[in-house]
């Protein structure tokens, strides 16, 4: 699907396996989101969405679909702070927040944050290349 619908996205990936694991991060959108969520659907296919709390509260109806349709939520903070900047008590005060709104229990929080890494400012998805995944990050400009 993710092929499909940008070309050219896993050009020069060898990955191990057929297995393509997706998320999305940053919602729920109100054109984003549906669109995403429909695409998925054509292929039979299931995704994560990673949620901030104040858009669950600004469009809580593309939040229900997510999870009706059977998709795994799991909690990207609040507000959208940067974990690696803020204080502690003030990010994991954001990411509470975002707790009592976002159903993320596949993901307890902050598992996103690698704590193996040996230098924080180490590049995340190497483990998961190692492991024969891949992670990407496709930018919607909404152009």
């Amino acid at each position: 699907m993710a092929e499909k619908t940008v070309p050219g996205l896993f050009m020069g990936y060898a990955g191990k396996g057929k297995k393509l694991y997706l998320s999305f991060d940053d919602g729920p959108h109100p054109t984003i989101t549906p669109f995403v969520l429909n695409e998925l659907r054509k292929y039979n296919a299931k995704a994560t969405f990673f949620c901030i709390g104040e858009n669950v509260v600004k469009y809580p109806e593309v939040y229900r679909q997510i999870l009706e349709e059977g998709h795994v939520t799991g909690n990207h903070t609040q507000q959208h702070i940067n974990g690696w900047k803020s204080a502690d008590e003030i990010y994991l005060n954001d990411i509470n927040q975002a707790s009592v709104l976002i159903d993320s229990s596949a993901f307890p929080a902050p598992l996103w944050q690698d704590q193996s890494l040996p230098d924080p400012e180490a590049h995340p998805g190497k483990r998961e290349r190692e492991q024969g995944m891949a992670n990407c990050n496709v930018e919607y400009s909404g152009r």
